[in-house]
């Protein structure tokens, strides 16, 4: 009787196999991590790019992370039901600013769960003890506005348009001019509220929105346009190049980390979507690519704080 003798080509396999099965189980295993959602944000961020994030971010932390779909009217108590319902002992849980209530009604039954809530750019407002606050980072988002502007005025433009909600702060408009100066801009940008209406439009080199530029862009799909929002990318006219992002999808993966650190205020830049087939000149495009990675200068942290 010959011996059973396994395949050369098999040992590797058989090798790795249990460490994969390990690694199912050691994840699986883990307390995951909640994100309170609604259906408003669901429709406005596409049901598709939410599986896809949620898969990132589950993987690159190594752990479950589970939205936990509420009411937008729901009350402090039901949010807090529901993220017990979802799981009676998780790693995490964050919630938008608008279920900040719920978030502290949470923490007050669970004072032993990290719970954190994605307060936008509402810097002037702190949390309470034990809350975790997380802010969206405008002083190095403006700056990156500038740095992506400057790469259109290089293309023959002289300005660049600048729509401002006010919800960056009285020093933002210094900042992006700082920008786009220190990436080879040239030019003055022109700086106008959301409801103004510039004549002279179609000879900026790009344009930049704030807030809600819906009326922008059903009027005007002529400029190359950067926009901050959480809207699906896909949803916006072609004239759109970059997205600036700061959804709590967005920002999920290193709030985790920051909070791992011990930090308990937590200023993080958007993430910048760049719509690479809408750029149609390769050398702007490899332009816009070099600003997005570079690293922001160390005077942005004085001005932050």
């Amino acid at each position: 009787m010959k011996a059973f003798r396994i395949p050369p080509r098999l040992i590797p396999l058989l090798i790795i196999l249990p460490l994969i099965i390990a690694a199912a189980l050691i994840f699986f295993l883990r307390a995951p991590v909640l994100l309170v959602t609604d259906t408003s944000f669901d429709l406005l961020y596409g049901p598709a790019r939410i599986r896809a994030k949620q898969i990132e971010v589950s993987v690159r932390l190594w752990r479950p992370v589970w939205p936990v779909p509420v009411s937008e009217t729901v009350s402090p108590d039901l949010a807090a039901i529901a993220v017990q319902a979802a799981s009676a002992k998780p790693y995490a849980v964050f919630f938008p600013y608008r279920y900040e209530a719920g978030a502290r009604y949470y923490n007050a039954l669970n004072p032993e769960v990290k719970t954190a809530v994605f307060m936008g750019r509402k810097r002037y407002e702190s949390m309470p003890q034990g809350i975790y606050g997380i802010y969206t980072d405008s002083i190095s988002d403006v700056y990156k506005a500038g740095q992506i502007s400057a790469q259109y005025i290089r293309s023959g433009a002289e300005f660049a348009l600048f729509y401002d909600d006010y919800s960056f702060g009285r020093e933002a408009r210094d900042v992006f001019s700082s920008g786009l100066r220190h990436s080879g801009g040239s030019g003055i940008p022109i700086f106008l509220d959301l409801s103004d209406i510039y004549p002279n439009w179609q000879s900026a080199a790009c344009v930049i929105l704030t807030g809600n530029a819906a009326d922008y862009l059903d009027r005007n799909r002529a400029n190359p346009a950067v926009l901050f929002s959480w809207l699906d990318p896909d949803m916006t006219p072609q004239t759109v190049n970059a997205v600036f992002d700061d959804s709590p999808w967005a920002l999920l993966h290193r709030a985790v980390k920051e909070i791992e650190r011990g930090s308990f205020s937590i200023d993080l830049a958007s993430d910048i979507i760049l719509l690479e087939k809408r750029v149609g000149d390769r050398t702007l495009l490899e332009n816009l690519r070099r600003v997005i990675r570079s690293p922001l200068p160390d005077q942005l942290e004085i001005n932050r704080h």
